[in-house]
């Protein structure tokens, strides 16, 4: 089974979000706000984001959850 999701690091606004891979908007065609599906957090940094974001990967595996696509820059879907 596929875990099917992946980090998203806004760099404008330093947040960090899970998001699903596979495309689920149903109101509008590729949709990308609707791939996130949570927000990890924010930080003050970009380095703080990707901090973040690692962060959160690693936490994610310590408890058995695979990050299938790991740590994006862009938010997209397949």
């Amino acid at each position: 089974m596929s875990a099917d999701n992946y980090l998203f690091l806004d760099r404008k606004a330093k947040k960090v979000y899970h998001c699903t891979a596979s495309c689920v908007c149903s109101h509008k065609r590729h949709c990308l706000k609707c791939q996130k599906t949570s927000l990890v957090g924010t930080a003050k940094t970009l380095e703080g984001a990707l901090k973040l974001a690692e962060k959160a990967e690693k936490e994610a595996e310590a408890n058995g959850y695979l990050i299938e696509y790991g740590i994006s820059l862009d938010l997209w879907c397949k």
